[in-house]
């Protein structure tokens, strides 16, 4: 017998379950004749079928599938996740209620609308066209005001009801249920109920009329009673014995529904804000709306800060949470004007707090995430583009209210006191402390960080912050003393120093237990002064003080914070924060570079907790974190794991590497026709069977491959600006890359004048010198540059032409960094944008002194991102063919990055879709929800398996991706297809014949341990810390093989990790900027590189280790072999580019012997290095007298450390060094080691 009933669906939604049950009761008492079944996050059953496919919990909840029939009237409400929609659809389909209700959902639901006649079946499920243009006109034009403008119209319709004539009643009743919706208290509820009674089910129940609540205003969270305006909340509370208008104003911006519903969380952020002496003026709003409350309200009042409890974007709010960043100008724009720290807060309130208070205590092994991927979106990622900071945890959701985490609350009120300090205090005596690095020690690394000349940007800040006002005494202020004073840092004569007594009191019981427990009772082992005094590398300047961040483990045994569960910062590092805090009595915090440790030390992925280490080490200092633009990935660590407020600071310029002296030499050798042609090409190996003729074409493609590559010189010194021949540089680099729809300069000039690649690279340095330098206009420019032989193109160069102008502003103007350094150093407002690459985006990477953020998660990979994807995946089985007789690989290994997926739009994970034969399905927001296998038809190949080695930020950063991508293995796995064209499916076979569980053996994405970050095979390295292949392929599968997507998070799973490595044919991945090279950084060979080496021991076959190289305008693929040859050709032994580090005296020393350790790093992983790398190298640096030379002068341990890598290489079997060359290196490190034993012993006498 079917029954009537009201069903709800708010899965998301649980806080207003209590409000909709005494609504229920209170309708019950009245008829008992319609019966309310609710099912949000916390009534739906667990029983799901499939979480374990999709990761949502209540997908296909039987509960909610029995009480729908076609007497029911179904309200859903806030569900867009596509797989619980396309499950919802059906059962509406199937069932067919009496009525449907769908607000706040996907288009897809919401054309599932029905009262009675009325139905939003043919419509878009939004706002009816003609009823938004009226609104639009009503809001003056600004389309994010629609909405409030809508509700503010509420009332009027609300009084015309009675009038609208009886022929159009299901309108009616539609516009009456969307009126009482909106109006989320109990009477509205109630009355809600009774309308459905009245008007849909024709019971004798009564209702009475909607009760408009407005859609912004004040309120007392401690009462309930609304305020029309904040003077109207401050006039009331003025009799009040704490109140003072003195006091800093505090903004707590809260969702409307819970201020209405007056949940818990809401008075507790109030009551510890208050406490800290600041007046809190709590402002409702839907979220909709938020931006209008600001404007009106918030730009006319001394605010010192904003805190937001909402997420979401500021403008727009919950209604554009499919669309990130649609408005973020208009909110930048409004932040900007106000100029106060935005702190976005939010409570978890699809996450229960016994079980988040589970994560923080990391009671169950499969806890170390925090926050859950859907919330992170809504959460984080989207406030992020407005410029949001200190990302904590207000609250979560207890017996279906949201109450406060005492404990985060407390640090939420800390920092919000803390950045209102800076605001408040007199610059005088604000004291700062600056943080810089020293990673590997003994290497001459002391004070260096990527991409930034550390010295010299100290030297700049000093002076720029004297400028402004604060107390800074006897820095020093010339580039020799400041090296000075940074190289005293490595040496044993300790700058400053505590006592164990009071090091014992900056931490709590617990945490000194877990220390001591780990290292011993201090000062441990590491560094000490004697039995009763820890060393500490900080020295003191008035009100700054510079500190080098103490080393993260124990030196030799770097592999401790990788495995080691229990693993806690040493004594040292502990003490050096908790000094800085509670000792010295920093008012804030100043990271110097790219970057330190703390952010990647044990702890929660997202939403840090009481026991996570960066939470205990940096407390509620307020951040600030100096990070190169480029880099956005490792940036959102910073900010989510360290509450930082990010500083962009530029790059160093790109510039074409051209025809040194040895490519001179080269390309004149190939007018030779003897063999002296394959002498002078010994970077090339003569293939079998290979020609005369085509061995020259090759080499002539080598040599143009050098010419044209770009290179990054230099290192930036922050707030600099960038000089004539630097802006050139930029713009010759930039203005030249084609784009995917748009030819680059050169190539315009080359189609238009017919003439080859160079002469076209010449015009066109010639016409940026005249359109962008000398700024003449465009016709101007072509025709004294080119001629009026040839037409010029004004519609095509006119926007390169603008965008140059662009750039070359930008770089004009970076002392922009240091204006914004000071603001935020005032308590000021930091502007986000977004982190991007100056050579792949142009003119959108800029200006710096952004706090940058990442990408829209919904739409990944992107429209451009999925055809080269696809070029990739065909030149990947292309090249494997050409070597393999015609013969597919079964397995590529991917390594995949959040920086280059956030920088190329995520080319790897199309790269992925391509070779396993799939493609992305869009919803109706344009939301990408699954990835679809295509048929094997269209594909035209067998399907190529995958091993995807997935970085710990990719992890973080873009779970629900994961969840995409492990859904689709899994169908890849279940398709009925032959296992010749299906190798998911045969290596699933294989791994279920030999006992894996289903669950495992679809398994193909692996990673770290849940909250862990990186392999440590760089550290092994780096720190010379190995002897065999073993030790590194013992890391490798220790750290890595982890299992990600669905329910595994972070399930150990070595037996499947192996069996996929066993199968791996090629290796590959993604380099998404010249900046950093294989030679640049160790995360080549200690991911893809070391995946490639372990693959090959593991399978016992030859693996090839391949890149692409996709930031200049084109996808281009190469062996490791062929792209290390060439970047040492266009970097190390090209004269300008290691002579512009020259020119960075100390710190460009540090960038060469940083070269010599990832150069060892490579060798020791690719093992196939050429014999004149070295040698070059040697001769070039060390056996060069004169280089050798300033190179003792600028950094003497830097030279140590490129000497001791060569004789390493060659100890190692890397290199085999002819015996006279080895002989002088080994005299050479035995004088350079005496000298610096005499300097330390100089030093501490």
């Amino acid at each position: 017998m079917r029954m009537a009933n009201v069903v709800i669906i708010s899965l998301v939604q649980q806080s207003d379950t209590l409000i909709w049950r005494e609504a229920a009761a209170s309708l019950n008492e009245v008829t008992g004749a319609l019966p309310v079944q609710l099912f949000s996050g916390s009534d739906c059953s667990r029983q799901a079928t499939c979480p374990g496919l999709c990761g949502n919990s209540y997908c296909k909840c039987p509960d909610i599938e029995s009480s729908i029939n076609q007497e029911s009237f179904v309200i859903i409400n806030l569900v867009n996740d596509r797989y619980v929609a396309e499950w919802l659809i059906e059962i509406i389909n199937q069932k067919k209620p009496k009525g449907i209700f769908c607000f706040a959902c996907m288009p897809e639901l919401m054309q599932l609308t029905r009262i009675g006649n009325y139905s939003m079946k043919n419509s878009s499920g939004g706002m009816p066209g003609p009823l938004k243009k009226i609104l639009t006109f009503f809001s003056g034009g600004r389309e994010e005001d629609v909405i409030y403008v809508y509700s503010k119209l509420s009332k009027i319709t609300a009084r015309l009801l009675p009038f609208i004539p009886k022929k159009y009643k299901d309108v009616t009743n539609w516009i009456n249920i969307v009126l009482y919706w909106g109006q989320p208290d109990v009477y509205n509820r109630e009355q809600l109920l009774r309308f459905l009674a009245r008007e849909i089910f024709d019971l004798d129940v009564t209702y009475k009329p909607v009760k408009i609540i407005p859609s912004i205003g004040c309120f007392d969270p401690f009462t309930g009673e609304i305020f029309s305006s904040p003077d109207d909340y401050l006039s009331a509370k003025r009799n009040e014995q704490s109140f003072s208008s003195a006091k800093p104003m505090i903004a707590l911006l809260v969702f409307r529904q819970y201020a209405i519903e007056r949940q818990p969380f809401i008075q507790d952020v109030t009551e510890r804000l208050s406490a800290k002496n600041l007046l809190v003026i709590p402002i409702f709003a839907s979220g909709v709306e938020t931006q209008v409350a600001v404007r009106k309200w918030l730009l006319q009042k001394k605010i010192d800060c904003i805190v937001n409890t909402m997420g979401f974007s500021l403008v727009g709010g919950p209604a554009i949470a499919n669309t990130p960043g649609l408005y973020k100008t208009q909110s930048g724009e409004l932040l900007t004007a106000l100029n106060i720290p935005y702190l976005v807060v939010p409570p978890l309130v699809a996450q229960n707090r016994d079980c988040l208070e589970c994560a923080f205590e990391k009671k169950k092994t499969c806890c170390g995430v925090g926050v859950d991927s859907f919330q992170k979106v809504l959460m984080y990622d989207i406030p992020e583009m407005d410029g949001a900071i200190v990302p904590l945890i207000s609250g979560a959701m207890r017996q279906n209210l949201i109450q406060g985490i005492p404990d985060r609350i407390n640090q939420i009120a800390n920092q919000v006191s803390g950045w209102v300090n800076l605001r408040k205090k007199n610059k005088s005596q604000v004291k700062i402390a600056m943080v810089i690095y020293n990673f590997p020690p003994g290497q001459g690394k002391v004070g260096t960080a990527a991409l930034l000349n550390v010295p010299l940007s100290l030297i700049s800040i000093v002076k720029r912050l004297i400028e402004e006002g604060y107390n800074i005494e006897n820095f020093p202020q010339e580039e020799e003393t400041c090296k000075a004073m940074i190289s005293r840092f490595d040496e044993r004569e300790a700058p400053n120093q505590a006592s164990v007594q009071d090091y014992r009191k900056l931490l709590n019981h617990a945490n000194q237990a877990r220390i001591d427990a780990k290292w011993g009772n201090p000062p441990g082992n590491i560094d000490p002064i004697d039995r009763q005094t820890i060393r500490l590398n900080i020295q003191e300047f008035g009100n700054l003080c510079v500190g080098v961040q103490p080393v993260l483990g124990v030196p030799g045994d770097p592999m401790q914070f990788c495995f080691d569960k229990n693993f806690t910062p040493h004594h040292q590092y502990v003490l050096f924060y908790r000094w800085l805090k509670e000792l010295w009595q920093a008012d804030v915090l100043i990271h110097v570079g790219m970057h330190g440790t703390v952010e990647w030390m044990p702890g929660l992925q997202l939403g840090l907790g009481s026991l996570c280490w960066p939470d205990i080490l940096l407390g509620d200092l307020p951040n600030i974190y100096l990070y190169p633009l480029n880099n956005p990935s490792e940036a959102i660590i910073a900010k989510r794991r360290a509450n930082s407020v990010i500083v962009s600071h530029m790059l160093p310029p790109y510039v074409r590497v051209g025809d040194y002296s040895r490519i001179k030499e080269m390309r004149a050798a190939l007018s030779h026709t003897d063999s002296s042609l394959e002498q002078q090409f010994f970077d090339l190996t003569r293939q079998p069977h290979e020609t005369d003729s085509d061995f020259k074409k090759r080499a002539e493609t080598y040599i143009n491959d050098i010419e044209e590559h770009l290179v990054s010189i230099g290192l930036h010194v922050f707030g600099k600006n960038y000089g004539t021949e630097e802006i050139k540089a930029y713009c010759y680099s930039i203005l030249n890359v084609n784009g995917s729809e748009k030819p680059g300069l050169a190539e315009l000039i080359q189609r238009q004048v017919a003439c080859d690649k160079e002469k076209a690279w010449q015009l066109s340095c010639q016409l940026i010198d005249a359109s962008v330098i000398e700024q003449l206009n465009c016709k101007k420019a072509w025709q004294k540059i080119i001629g009026s032989d040839f037409p010029c193109p004004v519609d095509e160069l006119t926007p390169i032409v603008e965008e140059g102008l662009r750039i070359a502003h930008h770089c004009a103007n970076n002392q922009h960094e240091a204006d914004v350094l000071v603001n935020v150093l005032a308590g000021g407002y930091v502007a986000p944008a977004p982190g991007r690459d100056p050579l792949r985006s142009g003119s959108i990477a800029l200006p710096s002194g952004r706090n940058i953020y990442g990408t829209d998660p919904w739409r990944l990979p992107g429209t451009i991102a999925l055809p080269r994807g696809k070029e990739l995946s065909e030149q990947l089985v292309q090249r494997f063919q050409q070597n393999h007789n015609q013969q597919y690989p079964e397995t590529i290994a991917i390594t995949l990055w959040a920086l280059d997926t956030i920088k190329t739009e995520g080319e790897s994970l199309a790269t992925i879709l391509s070779l396993t034969g799939a493609e992305p399905l869009y919803d109706g927001q344009g939301k990408i929800y699954k990835y679809q296998p295509v048929s094997l038809a269209k594909l035209g190949r067998p399907r190529i398996d995958v091993c995807v080695d997935m970085s710990a930020i990719f992890r973080d950063s873009f779970s629900q991706l994961v969840n995409l991508l492990d859904k689709l293995f899994i169908d890849l796995s279940n398709l009925e297809e032959p296992v010749t064209q299906n190798y998911i499916r045969k290596h699933y076979l294989e791994a279920l014949q030999s006992g894996i569980s289903e669950e495992e053996a679809s398994s193909r994405i692996f990673s770290r341990p849940p909250g862990r970050y990186g392999n440590g095979i760089d550290q092994l390295i780096q720190e010379s810390a190995w002897e065999e292949e073993d030790e590194l392929e013992k890391a490798l599968l220790q750290t890595s093989s982890f299992s990600y997507g669905g329910v595994k998070q972070g399930k150990p799973c070595p037996e499947i990790f192996k069996k996929m490595l066993s199968t791996v044919d090629n290796t590959f991945q993604i380099m998404d900027s010249t900046e950093y090279g294989l030679t640049d950084i160790p995360f080549y060979f200690s991911s893809s590189g070391a995946l490639r080496m372990v693959a090959e021991r593991i399978s016992s076959k030859k693996v090839d280790l391949i890149y692409a190289e996709t930031y200049a305008g084109k996808t281009k693929i190469n062996e490791a072999k062929e792209l290390i040859a060439r970047e040492v050709r266009a970097k190390l032994l090209n004269p300008k580019w290691h002579e512009a580090l020259m020119n960075n005296g100390y710190a460009g020393a540090a960038e060469l012997g940083n070269q010599f350790t990832n150069l060892l790093g490579l060798a020791a992983i690719e093992k196939n290095i050429d014999k004149w790398v070295f040698d070059e190298m040697a001769e070039n640096f060390i056996l060069n007298e004169e280089k050798r030379q300033w190179l003792e002068k600028a950094n003497i341990k830097a030279l140590g450390n490129m000497i001791t890598r060569l004789l390493e290489a060659h100890n190692r079997g890397a290199w085999d060094a002819d015996e006279d060359m080895l002989k002088t290196l080994e005299s050479f490190y035995d004088d350079i080691e005496d000298k610096i034993e005499g300097i330390n012993n100089a030093n501490n006498t």
